[in-house]
């Protein structure tokens, strides 16, 4: 119901902050392949730094023997069992509960990554790498007491969020309450605070807040005693009430409203009614900004890709070697249950390969959505096994939909059924979560490709890998 709301939200235009040429210069930019992309350790700045330098800088630190050590394997494995040693005593101890125990395990541990954040505060041109500097100035004054500024690096730029940034506009009243408040805090001195509070309100100006915005954002810190901000928080109380999150948008407040009109639905159940709010909560997670669209944390060989080189097409190719190709599809794309969208895919998928979100239908043709681990063509045989044994199953329910439907429809003929691999879940080689991820990437297709009963296959909408 709330999904049929939102379909009727009319969708208006918006205009773009960035040109056509500067959007183009962006994409030529992020694809360059002789430069590093890193946010400045200090000031905001986003620095373009030639890739042979960085590289170096990489090679001079990584030579210092008091801070690194070259390993000749590696030892996530055996710090996970030592960490699973270490809390399951703790647990018999009584020292931490089984809660904790489960929340502080690491079922899939991730090599860590290295990568530097130039100091150009340090030296602009040729920068040293990482730094961790204190944005507090302190002195004494003449009676020999301790006073405390705030510091700002001259190379530090004005990055506060601009007023006419695509936020909800509670986030944006908020940055200059924080930031007038932080500097309230900082300033020992009445003087100083006045001081600082008039450069800040300058650089929220050339943000585009308002005069009235900047105003009240003043007095509230003005009129807070010092005293008052320098002692710790108590911490908030969490509740466990259901949180809508989502990423902000034009429609934010349109959204609200079709969901607190079928919030009431949720009252009625006899268990849900203890979670759900009277009003709903809405969060919205962070957009991707220009630094997020060029930074990766993560060290990219130079090395020439073979799929920019064109000699890896991509797409799902039957290997034309095993009894699964007559039932995987060769193709370079995929449609929804309607036929209205067509997507590429992304991949160089064969029979051969793993951790897949695979596109399975029929001459209806209705179309069921799986993921596999192991190779495509393993679980291709698996799907015309069940096909085939359908007919000698006494229970119709015990059947999975793939069997159920040609049991019904196609006489259990398996040569009917035709398969993509359409999306592939690679973690290179710092590991991770691979089941949770393609869980997680199956469930985007079902929804983006509306393969649920009765219009597909499938019988559910997994959100079980999102939380």
């Amino acid at each position: 119901m709330v999904d049929e709301e939102f379909k009727k939200i009319k969708r208006n235009t918006y205009n773009d902050n960035l040109t056509r040429e500067e959007r183009q210069s962006l994409e030529r930019l992020r694809n360059l392949n002789d430069v590093i992309i890193k946010p400045a350790d200090k000031g905001g700045n986003i620095i373009v730094w030639p890739r042979e330098m960085y590289e170096a800088e990489a090679r001079r630190q990584l030579r210092d023997n008091t801070c690194y050590k070259k390993l000749s394997f590696n030892p996530l494995i055996s710090f996970k069992n030592s960490l699973e040693i270490i809390l399951e005593r703790a647990e018999a101890d009584s020292t931490i509960s089984l809660e904790l125990h489960r929340a502080l395990s690491v079922s899939h541990p991730k090599i860590p990554t290295l990568y530097l954040l130039p100091k150009v505060h340090k030296h602009p041109t040729r920068p040293p790498g990482r730094p961790i500097i204190s944005d507090v100035t302190l002195t004494r004054d003449q009676e020999g007491f301790i006073q405390t500024n705030v510091y700002r690096k001259p190379t530090a730029t004005n990055t506060y969020l601009h007023a006419t940034s695509a936020h909800p506009k509670h986030m944006k009243d908020a940055v200059p309450v924080g930031q007038y408040l932080r500097i309230r805090r900082i300033c020992s001195t009445d003087t100083m605070f006045e001081k600082q509070a008039r450069t800040l309100q300058k650089r929220f100006k050339e943000r585009g807040y308002s005069q009235r915005c900047l105003k009240k954002a003043y007095r509230r810190a003005r009129e807070t005693p010092r005293q008052q901000l320098l002692q710790k928080k108590p911490p908030r109380i969490s509740d466990d009430s259901i949180r809508y999150i989502s990423d902000y948008n034009a429609h934010w407040e349109e959204m609200r409203r079709a969901i607190e009109k079928h919030l009431p639905i949720l009252k009625t159940d006899s268990v849900l009614r203890h979670y759900v709010p009277d009003r709903l909560q809405m969060t919205a997670r962070r957009a991707r900004n220009l630094k997020h669209i060029l930074v990766k944390s993560e060290y990219v060989s130079s090395t020439p890709n073979l799929f920019n080189l064109g000699t890896i097409k991509n797409g799902c190719f039957p290997c034309g070697k095993c009894v699964a190709c007559p039932n995987i599809v060769r193709s370079t794309d995929f449609s929804d249950s309607g036929g209205q969208k067509t997507f590429k895919i992304r991949h160089h998928i064969t029979c051969e390969s793993k951790a897949v979100v695979y596109y399975a239908y029929c001459p209806c043709p209705k179309i069921y959505i799986g993921l596999t681990t192991r190779p495509l063509k393993v679980r291709v045989r698996e799907h015309m096994r069940d096909i085939r044994q359908a007919a000698t199953r006494v229970h119709v329910e015990e059947l999975k939909p793939i069997a159920r439907h040609f049991l019904s429809e196609y006489e259990c003929d398996p040569n009917l059924l035709k398969v993509k691999g359409i999306d592939q879940v690679n973690l290179g080689i710092r590991g991770g979560d691979i089941p949770k991820i393609l869980a997680q990437c199956e469930s985007k297709w079902i929804w983006r490709l509306h393969t649920l009963q009765p219009l597909g296959l499938n019988e559910i909408q997994p959100f079980a890998p999102f939380l």
